[in-house]
């Protein structure tokens, strides 16, 4: 069933990441109201749940929280196609998982996402001229749970609300290579979201 999760404007173009049913909505304003454009599937039982933008909209990053992917969407025309859909998880990892939040980097070289279960920040790579991703690191959380995280104003920090241990993790960003590196932890009531 429906299960809208997250919405973002790209100017005229309103997209909506719908958990329960499997796809991102895109709807263009016309009239002064917004009227459906596409539906953009994922894979079956995929769960879109956040997805970031590049800024000039050509590509569209979904992290899909059931099946612990990244899909990749590139624009076409007026239209999206998916190019691309790739693993957040270790190949290692046997267990249970759940994707949460999604970010790009601001000079949109790297790509980073959060995995619930596994415990873990992935790091992606990307190509700029195709919008592919290449998968470069995945980190621990250094806590339980990262429902959000978010990179700080000057692109040089990362942070992590770590929900059931309830920790903020802290991480410097190498602007070169995109990788991550743990600088501390501090304690906080249960973090969900964190915002500059």
């Amino acid at each position: 069933r429906s299960h809208a999760h997250s919405a973002k404007f790209l100017k005229n173009n309103l997209f909506v990441a719908d958990l329960g049913r499997d796809f991102l909505s895109h709807y263009v304003e016309t009239d002064d109201a917004f009227k459906l454009q596409e539906n953009y599937s994922m894979e079956d039982k995929a769960g879109p749940r956040h997805f970031a933008i590049s800024n000039k909209g050509k590509y569209i990053f979904v992290i899909n929280e059931l099946n612990s992917s990244v899909s990749v969407l590139k624009k076409e025309g007026t239209s999206y196609t998916n190019i691309q859909d790739i693993s957040t998880l270790d190949e290692g990892f046997d267990g249970k998982s759940y994707c949460a939040d999604i970010h790009l980097s601001k000079n949109e070289k790297f790509l980073y996402g959060s995995n619930r279960g596994e415990n873990s920040i992935v790091v992606y790579k990307r190509n700029k001229s195709t919008g592919l991703l290449e998968k470069i690191q995945s980190i621990s959380t250094h806590g339980d749970w990262p429902r959000n995280f978010t990179l700080g104003p000057n692109g040089k920090f990362l942070l992590v609300a770590n929900q059931k241990s309830k920790n903020i993790s802290v991480y410097h960003v190498d602007k070169k290579t995109g990788k991550l590196t743990f600088i501390n932890s501090k304690e906080t009531p249960t973090p969900v979201c964190l915002l500059f």
